[in-house]
């Protein structure tokens, strides 16, 4: 088609989100036994991201967006280790931390193409995404381990963060606002591929989560307790 004209294009979506980067830190401790805690960071690849996306070519550079996505945010673990050695031998504890959330995403959004790289267009654009929380789940297991090997664990039951329990007095709202930004370029005329993140959506829970450490989706402020986070999904679309 011409430059100057205005097409609106329909298709299906596929990708895959990250929505921690994987981390490791150790600190050691002196004295008179030698101790260290290592906190490791496991990456939390999710996917797919399955949706569905409209966009209105306007012009050369203009492009408006709007999508429908069933997203993974992360499931995955961390895990928090802390290790005493004495005369020679090794004991300690290790906490391990499940977490499972999912979203359905409404993510619009405006484009301007800014650049090209061997020919190919690439279009920055930015928007607001609406979100509904459909799954906000924490398990957490707690192992003792001698000399390399686990003598116990105490895997507890998953806790719904969505419904309310004893545990869990008010829980967090399922619906939540996102702030995004993304990288497209198309390859052909039918596939586009897009970079997208996401930044800025806080889940407030009007409880007191202090006891259970859920990292790294909590986040304890003066004002309370809120879960927050960002992802970064490579999304594929193919226009028919």
């Amino acid at each position: 088609p011409a430059q100057g004209q205005t097409r609106l294009r329909f298709g299906p979506e596929l990708g895959v989100t990250v929505s921690q980067l994987p981390a490791r830190t150790v600190l050691h401790d002196g004295g008179p036994y030698s101790s260290y805690r290592d906190v490791l960071r496991e990456p939390l690849v999710a996917g797919p991201l399955i949706g569905g996306r409209a966009q209105l070519e306007m012009g050369k550079r203009w492009l408006f967006a709007a999508a429908l996505r069933y997203q993974t945010l992360g499931e995955g673990s961390n895990r928090e280790s802390e290790f005493v050695i004495e005369r020679g031998r090794t004991w300690g504890s290790q906490v391990r931390q499940r977490q499972i959330f999912q979203q359905v995403g409404v993510p619009l959004s405006a484009g301007y193409q800014l650049f090209r790289i061997a020919k190919i267009p690439v279009t920055f654009s930015a928007g607001a995404q609406m979100n509904w929380l459909v799954r906000a789940q924490y398990q957490i297991e707690n192992i003792s381990i001698r000399q390399g090997e686990i003598v116990f664990s105490d895997k507890q039951e998953p806790i719904n963060l969505l419904e309310k329990t004893t545990s869990i007095r008010v829980p967090v709202r399922p619906f939540q606002v996102q702030l995004h930004a993304s990288l497209s370029a198309p390859l052909g005329d039918k596939l586009m591929l897009l970079l997208h993140y996401n930044q800025g959506r806080m889940l407030h829970a009007y409880d007191d989560f202090s006891g259970i450490h859920i990292d790294p989706w909590i986040c304890i402020s003066p004002f309370g307790t809120s879960f927050r986070h960002s992802e970064f999904s490579i999304v594929a679309a193919y226009f028919w």
